[in-house]
């Protein structure tokens, strides 16, 4: 392992305050050129202080000098981590020369990317090969439609089987996901027989074919007697003509990718609660009277369940469950013991029993825990 001296660090630290690009250009190289190449030879401190001031300069670089270095990088199997780290960071037609390549990245930084990105990096990464069951439900967090389907078209991407219920659920109302989910090939028997019964005819055929040989059975008792597709709860409510303006609002906003978490929040922010109710419902999949039901049981214990099947993240959750109290009571605000016991509670629930938990209520009359 190599030695950084403490003369030798004064020295990098002065040149990186140089303004002068053709300095910090050359530093830059030095700098990156040491750490291709080092993924053991440097010293936890050596890699700490090249990284932090790569980091100052890296906005300051041309961008082929940069892409030059993300090329490297990407033919470099023991290119230092800290290396990837910083690439994979930069702008999109720089971080996708990381991305679209074999190099290792640890699921850590790849969802670090998801949260902090922008879609094109999320897009790149879905089309990695091999990602994590962690980093799919990252990516399927993002409630970004675009994203959801590319990684469902990402066959050797491994995704929870409690995550795959999640999507079967959403394809009854999103076409986009039922063709890849059609072309998986990781589906449970439940799921394949949830999903024929809500995908277009067209599809029917193609399910049938590629798990004929996986389900032998099931499949022939499809064949003899095939189930009729499931009516779309939007479909029957829109032809009844009884959809409000708000669960119109929430049906279009879904099918273009544009209903999120945060979207969900800032309306109840700003006191828009027929909205809230109706994108809630929309992305829970569940009529607006039952999400009603949800809402104003006094049991914070049922909107946790339902704030986990959406995925919320524990924050905003406990954002949400504060406003949501606040409107039923203006003078009550939670203390921080209330909101640690929900948070708690937030976090020890499993998605996929929150998931099955919100199917079961679905098919109910009320909403019961």
């Amino acid at each position: 392992m190599s030695t950084l001296s403490p003369k030798r660090a004064e020295e990098l630290l002065v040149l990186a305050a140089n303004p002068n690009p053709a300095s910090r250009t050359a530093l830059f190289k030095d700098l990156s050129g040491t750490m291709l190449g080092t993924r053991t030879a440097l010293s936890q401190a050596e890699a700490a202080l090249m990284t932090s001031i790569l980091q100052k300069l890296v906005s300051n670089i041309a961008e082929e000098v940069r892409m030059d270095l993300a090329s490297s990088v990407a033919a470099n199997t023991n290119a230092a981590p800290e290396l990837v780290h910083l690439i994979i960071n930069d702008k999109i037609d720089i971080a996708k020369i990381i991305l679209n390549s074999n190099t290792f990245v640890p699921d850590a930084d790849l969802i670090e990317v998801i949260h902090h990105k922008s879609t094109a990096h999320q897009l790149a990464i879905a089309l990695r090969r091999n990602i994590s069951m962690d980093v799919s439900d990252a990516l399927v967090d993002t409630g970004n439609s675009e994203v959801i389907a590319t990684l469902l078209n990402n066959k050797t991407a491994a995704i929870r089987e409690a995550t795959r219920d999640f999507l079967i659920d959403q394809a009854k109302s999103l076409d986009v996901y039922q063709r890849p989910m059609v072309r998986r090939d990781d589906l449970t028997a439940k799921q394949m027989l949830t999903l024929y019964g809500c995908i277009a005819d067209t599809l029917k055929q193609e399910l049938i074919t590629r798990y004929c040989e996986t389900y032998p059975e099931l499949v022939e008792k499809l064949k003899m007697a095939p189930i009729k597709p499931l009516k779309k709860a939007q479909e029957t409510s829109e032809s009844a003509g009884n959809l409000t303006n708000a669960e119109r609002v929430a049906l279009t906003l879904q099918k273009e990718g544009q209903l999120t978490h945060d979207l969900l929040l800032k309306v109840l922010q700003s006191g828009e609660y027929m909205l809230f109710e109706a994108f809630y419902a929309q992305l829970a999949q569940l009529p607006l009277e039952k999400m009603r039901q949800i809402l104003l049981n006094d049991q914070s214990d049922l909107l946790a369940i339902s704030a986990k099947a959406i995925r919320l993240s524990g924050v905003q959750f406990i954002e949400m469950n504060s406003l949501l109290q606040q409107r039923k009571n203006p003078k009550k605000r939670l203390n921080s013991d209330e909101q640690y016991r929900m948070l708690r509670y937030f976090e020890s629930l499993n998605n996929h029993s929150a998931v099955s938990t919100l199917l079961h209520w679905k098919n109910q009359d009320g909403a019961d825990a």
